[in-house]
């Protein structure tokens, strides 16, 4: 009924509601409609929420474990680069310092030949 008559409940709402009194003939005024109305639109209002919140609830723990879990494999991924670049880095010192060790022992060869050519 209130589809059919939206433009009544839209522009007087005292109206509608004494028309609607008259068209269920229950001996209920408009003040009555009203207030049943009122109260069916509350209680849906109500349940619309309960659904709605059940929802959001469920969507945002879905959210949250979603999110922990890409956190979590960014983390791990993140740990697992740093790990490599720091094996690269440990490996290139140890590089470096073998490099280090065989010039120096290429050079004190080197002024060792230079010393005992020197002397004979």
């Amino acid at each position: 009924m209130l589809a059919i008559n939206w433009e009544l409940y839209k522009s007087n709402k005292i109206k509608f509601y004494a028309s609607a009194a008259i068209k269920l003939g229950r001996n209920k005024t408009g003040k009555q409609i009203n207030g049943k109305l009122f109260n069916l639109k509350t209680k849906y209002t109500n349940e619309k929420k309960k659904v709605t919140d059940d929802y959001l609830k469920s969507r945002l723990e879905f959210n949250r474990e979603k999110f922990e879990k890409e956190f979590e494999e960014k983390t791990k991924e993140r740990e697992n680069k740093m790990d490599l670049e720091h094996e690269k880095l440990r490996m290139e010192n140890e590089r470096m310092i073998k490099q280090i060790e065989l010039d120096h022992q290429l050079r004190m060869a080197e002024l060792e030949f230079k010393y005992n050519n020197k002397n004979t």
